[in-house]
């Protein structure tokens, strides 16, 4: 923390400079920014806002809105991991309100001591904070994998220090908080995803209740033209809400690298991808979806699935009983329900020190999905990046996430793999949802026409005249 920014926050948790952990937060967001500090609590959380206005420093908010004007000079990261409270699990109506510093890990955990019978719906990192997850519209794994859809209330502090109740939450007394997402009149809470526009300080979400029978399953199929067959029989499937979980097709390189060491497989050149897929039982497509129900629609419904599934030339079907002690089942079917995973909180291993992940939404056809893989393996391919990626289904679109590893020395190489690929993935229709990296610079603004962003820039001038979050 430099000395000016110091003196202005003599009562706040300051990261020190000389530490690790400052380290961390400096290879985030570069050696420019003034510091590190991680609030207590509201009270703390308001005076450094007033610190801000005050004109002598910008703030950003580590995790909750990296789609923001990441300018790094003169800004204060502000970490929330110490308000990090579980406020309320309500086990009759199956929510939680909690803090913004709250885990996936420590969720689970609670919810497993507290013998709850619920689940969480985690996404990839075990580590990440679940407001967070929220903020940027992750996804998950089970039937609840839209984030956003089973959030429900939120508080949030905005830039002058004020606190907001969202929808139910704004009425005194109230007891439907997290039971009624709308409340009356304009839904705010997705203003404050995403954005800028203030602090996320507390956040409803729904839990699922452990169904009566699950029935996890994982395809692997040898060929990257599989994916047609694929998704077009999942898509009815899906629609349908036979298989109601976010299902996943993912390529064998994102399922591998969390167990295994580059060596073993490249050295410096590119993966040798038959090598691992045969040491691994891995096929170039790998889907991983659930059954959850009673025991006998379980029943009922399983031949159906399998039928239709197993109908794929090559393909090979695998149940729970067929992968077990398999690391990467293991780590899929637990998400599956509710389990968060280790081992992906650092990919890095593999390569790099940095990631940017990229995701981008598709309609629910196969030949949508071949087409949207080919382009991005391509670009990854010319500039010399390994493919690490997942298509996740949803109930009317998928989402392809990418995760493009890097080392300080590639910034710009991956800048321009990236305006490449939002260049040709846009000239096809497709859209931009998610982008988790403090190299992002280029996608600030690249997806919103020109109305979306006067209105974006209006709500900014309202809430937050000063530009104090960044």
């Amino acid at each position: 923390m430099s000395e000016k920014a110091d003196e202005n926050l003599p009562r706040l948790a300051v990261i020190s400079r000389e530490t690790g952990e400052s380290r961390y937060y400096r290879n985030q967001y570069g050696e420019n920014i003034l510091g590190v500090t991680a609030p207590e609590s509201l009270d703390q959380l308001r005076e450094l806002l007033k610190e801000a206005a005050k004109g002598n420093f910008s703030l950003h908010v580590h995790g909750q809105n990296p789609t923001g004007n990441q300018q790094y000079d003169n800004v204060v990261i502000v970490d929330l991991k110490n308000l990090n409270q579980v406020l309320e699990v309500n086990t009759r109506s199956a929510y939680a309100l909690i803090e913004p510093g709250v885990t996936y890990k420590q969720l689970y955990e609670y919810l497993e001591s507290n013998n709850t019978g619920l689940w969480i719906d985690c996404d990839r990192n075990q580590l990440n904070s679940v407001s967070d997850s929220i903020a940027n519209h992750e996804f998950g794994y089970t039937p609840y994998g839209d984030h956003m859809m089973m959030q429900c209330g939120m508080e949030v502090m905005l830039a002058d220090g004020e606190l907001v109740r969202t929808t139910m939450g704004a009425l005194p007394g109230n007891n439907i908080w997290q039971l009624f997402k709308w409340g009356y009149g304009p839904w705010v809470d997705p203003i404050f995803t995403q954005s800028t526009l203030g602090i996320i300080t507390k956040i409803g979400l729904w839990l699922m209740p452990a169904p009566p029978a699950y029935k996890p399953f994982m395809l692997s199929m040898p060929n990257q033209s599989d994916i047609i067959a694929a998704v077009e029989i999942l898509r009815d499937l899906k629609i349908n809400v036979i298989v109601p979980n976010s299902v996943v097709i993912s390529n064998p390189l994102l399922d591998a690298i969390p167990y295994i060491k580059r060596e073993d497989y490249s050295g410096s050149q590119a993966p040798d991808m038959n090598k691992l897929k045969a040491d691994l039982s891995l096929g170039e497509w790998n889907l991983y979806a659930a059954l959850y129900n009673t025991p006998d629609n379980v029943e009922l419904l399983w031949p159906m699935v399998s039928e239709a599934l197993s109908s794929i030339e090559g393909a090979r079907l695998f149940t729970d009983d067929d992968r077990k002690g398999d690391q990467i089942w293991m780590s899929r079917e637990g998400l599956m329900r509710g389990r968060p995973a280790d081992g992906f909180d650092n990919l890095n291993h593999w390569r790099g020190r940095y990631r940017f992940d990229l995701g981008i939404a598709c309609p629910p056809d196969g030949k949508e999905a071949l087409q949207l893989t080919r382009i991005i393996t391509g670009v990854l391919e010319t500039h010399g990046f390994d493919d690490l990626s997942e298509f996740v289904v949803g109930w009317r679109s998928m989402i392809k996430r990418n995760y493009i590893l890097f080392d300080a020395e590639e910034k710009l190489q991956v800048e321009r793999c990236i305006n490449e690929i939002i260049g040709k993935v846009r000239e096809k229709g497709y859209g931009i949802t998610h982008a988790r990296s403090n190299y992002h610079d280029v996608l600030v603004n690249s997806e919103l026409p020109e109305g979306m962003a006067r209105l974006g820039g209006l709500l900014k001038d309202a809430l937050d005249p000063q530009k104090t979050l960044l």
